[in-house]
């Protein structure tokens, strides 16, 4: 699956209001614009969102990206593209997460 590549610190979102977070630097060596490119391995943990079950709170806590055929790694781990889907869990079911535009010049495969 070819695309763009995606920074570290680039905030991604879960679908419900209130949930984000940042896709913290987990390799130093590849750089996208002078900031660690991320892997799928990289773990994103979301302020809580304000999901809920009825009265109780069931917010998404974490991100999981979907395991996808690459070629391109960093410090061995698998690349994260700006298309690749992935989900926010913790709630009472996973929700599709978005990464918003980031940068346009380096592409994976």
């Amino acid at each position: 699956m070819p695309g763009f590549l995606v920074p570290t610190g680039t905030q991604v979102m879960c679908g419900h209001p209130g949930g984000s977070g940042v896709i913290p630097p987990s390799q130093s060596r590849v750089l996208l614009a002078g900031k660690p490119a991320a892997t799928v391995q990289d773990l994103v943990q979301l302020i809580p969102c304000q999901m809920k079950v009825g009265t109780v709170p069931a917010p998404c806590l974490n991100v999981v990206w979907q395991p996808a055929p690459s070629r391109v790694t960093l410090s061995g781990k698998p690349a994260l593209m700006q298309d690749l889907p992935g989900q926010a869990i913790g709630g009472p079911a996973p929700m599709p997460v978005t990464i918003p535009p980031t940068q346009a010049k380096v592409r994976g495969m």
